[in-house]
């Protein structure tokens, strides 16, 4: 499996957007983020909703816990605390209260995430020599363990000799024997004079790290500081903006225009007619046609070829009722209606669409097993996402909706599987979408190995519809019953 392990956005949207696009080109299982989401940069709220929308995973930064009233602000200086309060002023209430619920550290096993070093996480000490690691190893039993806080990043390595050592960021492979402490860097704010934002895979198959360093828009950046009002200067990484020192270009032009005649070029022809080419140019143009009809008959059967083999999505739609009311249901009915009969793959399943990335290697059933009616999902591969989505739902705001599933994976399931609930919300005519509004991954253990997903939440202002779905990028095959979407 393989993790995208990401520290300190600081609301940088330029650098988030352009990390976030490496990291699905890459095609990474999961997102982790090591906090501070928020804090100095000017798009607060445009990256917390990008962050809460693709990342999986998050540990509480010192700059979200201060947003979120879970810290005192006279911790900060005076030019971090004026960016506090008018972060705070930029978020919704459901952002905040979204924050609140992080925790300070995650315990991946043979890894562990923190956002400072280890033995006292809630008081967001530095990790900047050797000696600072220490503690860290001290107080945890994982090999490997990730930060970021300092926004430098490094490899604090711990040998058989005993004697802590901070080495550059280099990929590498976990060797027996010895415990690492990788500072991930800064996605917002870099501070190593290195402008590009920086982060890393953690890959769990062959136990490797590899590092990323994404350029973004500076001056994008730069103007979105401008027009929120805040000063460029207070952004430290923008004084190691490579260009800064460039001269103008008239200054490392190395030639200079003939200004006198003898100075021009000598027994050049003027101006030839161009029938002095036809010939040849007839010639070429023969050619260039042949050229071209051969590349046109290869591209078409090429593109037919292409289109064969990556036409491989496909939807399949049950009987579908136009709308479920949510507003009219009594309290704690559920509003998702599970199927009544069994079905085989590639039939449609009543009251529900399913969508397979990869109609070849992906399929999904119904069946009848000493749990009930579950529903069956298998996949050959973790790249195509495969989905199970319900009708449109009308809600209305301030209406407290609970979602709710069981999941049993197979011993050789490798990837990831979520419920969620999208959002849609009109205002002014205007319709925007909350594409995951709510979002589990089952780890709640129950009997008989199933895991339970469920999470509360309160529909915010201006929603009218949502929709429940099932989503997993995975190979292998899970087991799904009791989902569920009730009005509290």
């Amino acid at each position: 499996m393989q993790y995208a392990i990401v520290s300190d956005l600081h609301a940088n949207l330029q650098a988030w957007d352009a990390t976030l696009l490496d990291i699905r080109n890459i095609g990474v299982d999961s997102i982790i983020c090591l906090g501070d989401i928020i804090g100095y940069g000017p798009n607060p709220a445009e990256v917390f909703a990008s962050a809460y929308s693709n990342i999986n995973h998050f540990v509480l930064g010192n700059h979200d816990a201060v947003v979120c009233g879970k810290m005192n602000s006279n911790l900060f200086n005076d030019k971090a605390r004026k960016l506090i309060l008018w972060t705070h002023s930029q978020l919704s209430s459901d952002a905040i209260r979204f924050l609140r619920t992080l925790p300070l550290t995650l315990d991946g096993g043979i890894f562990r995430c923190s956002h400072g070093e280890f033995s006292k996480p809630s008081a967001y000490n530095y990790v900047i020599d050797p000696a600072d690691a220490v503690s860290s190893w001290n107080s945890t039993n994982n090999k490997l363990l990730f930060i970021g806080h300092t926004h430098i990043p490094g490899i604090f390595l711990l040998g058989h000799s005993g004697t802590p050592h901070l080495i550059p960021p280099q990929d590498f492979e976990l060797e027996e024997g010895k415990r690492y402490l990788i500072n991930v860097g800064s996605i917002g704010q870099p501070r190593d004079t290195d402008t590009r934002a920086c982060y890393c895979i953690y890959d769990t198959d062959n136990n490797s790290v590899i590092w990323r360093r994404i350029p973004f828009d500076i001056d994008a950046y730069r103007n979105a500081m401008i027009a929120a009002s805040l000063d460029p200067k207070s952004t430290w990484f923008l004084k190691h903006d490579p260009r800064k020192e460039q001269p103008p270009l008239r200054e490392i032009l190395n030639f200079s225009p003939a200004q006198t005649e003898a100075d021009t070029v000598q027994d050049a022809i003027e101006v030839q007619d161009l029938s002095v080419l036809q010939h040849s140019r007839s010639f070429w143009r023969i050619f260039a046609i042949l050229i071209l009809t051969l590349t046109l008959t290869l591209g078409i059967t090429f593109a037919f070829i292409f289109l064969q083999y990556h036409n491989r999505s496909k939807n399949i739609t049950g009987l579908i009722p136009t709308s479920i009311n949510a507003i009219s249901a009594p309290k704690q009915q559920n509003l998702l209606k599970m199927p009544n009969h069994i079905s085989s793959p590639g039939q449609a399943i009543d009251n529900w669409t399913i969508h397979l990335g990869n109609k070849r290697q992906q399929s999904a059933q119904v069946q009848n097993t000493e749990s009930g009616i579950t529903f069956l999902l298998k996949s050959e591969n973790s790249k195509d996402e495969m989905r199970l989505e319900s009708p449109p739902i009308r809600i209305k705001p301030k209406m407290r909706i609970c979602i709710y599933g069981l999941f049993r994976k197979s011993d050789d399931f490798k990837g990831n599987i979520s419920i969620s609930l999208s959002i849609i919300k009109q205002k002014d005519g205007k319709i925007t979408l909350l594409k995951q509004f709510m979002l589990k991954e089952p780890i709640s253990y129950r009997k008989n190995n199933w895991l339970a997903a469920k999470i509360t939440d309160d529909i915010p202002a201006n929603s009218i519809k949502a929709q429940f779905k099932v989503t997993g990028n995975f190979s292998g095959q899970i087991e799904i019953r009791d989902l569920k979407l009730e009005k509290k």
